[in-house]
């Protein structure tokens, strides 16, 4: 049994982001207001990060992805493989589940906030209808944390599910 999936391109989300930003153009690109129930369904992700650590002054990078489930009501459970890098060194190299709480503005604007309570939210703008979230945002922790991603909305062609 084989399954289709389609998903918004990763390189056309950081270009758009890219667009967005050189013409000032309105991020959230719909006509309605948004809602948490526009953030609904399953979430592929591509997340960088660059942390200024606080005690050795030393910039720390991370990438990660993975796959993020949001409820439409404001929880959403990322599951996501990282990998850091300090001088060169890998400082961290894990599978993480991560449960996640949300707030989507009228404007499209998105915050996530992590059950830590000493993390700053990650901030964003939902695209393309809720299909794509731009991942912009920086995050206060014990240093200063600087991130940047897209998210694309998997659709499943259930008709080819039948099929099969």
């Amino acid at each position: 049994m084989s399954t289709r999936i389609r998903t918004t391109s990763l390189a056309c989300g950081t270009g758009l982001a890219m667009v967005l930003g050189v013409f000032g153009a309105d991020p959230a690109l719909a006509d309605q207001p948004f809602s948490n129930s526009d953030l609904r369904g399953e979430y592929r992700f591509s997340l960088n990060e660059a942390e200024v650590l606080t005690q050795s002054g030393n910039i720390q990078y991370c990438n990660s992805f993975g796959s993020a489930f949001a409820d439409g009501a404001g929880e959403l459970i990322a599951v996501q493989t990282s990998r850091c890098y300090e001088d060169g060194d890998v400082t961290r190299n894990e599978n993480v589940v991560e449960l996640l709480t949300y707030e989507v503005r009228p404007d499209g604007e998105v915050f996530f906030y992590s059950e830590d309570p000493s993390g700053g939210p990650t901030h964003g703008y939902l695209v393309n209808d809720g299909n794509t979230i731009l991942i912009d945002g920086t995050a206060r922790t014990g240093g200063w944390v600087y991130q940047h991603g897209t998210a694309s909305k998997v659709f499943w062609d259930e008709a080819e599910d039948e099929d099969d």
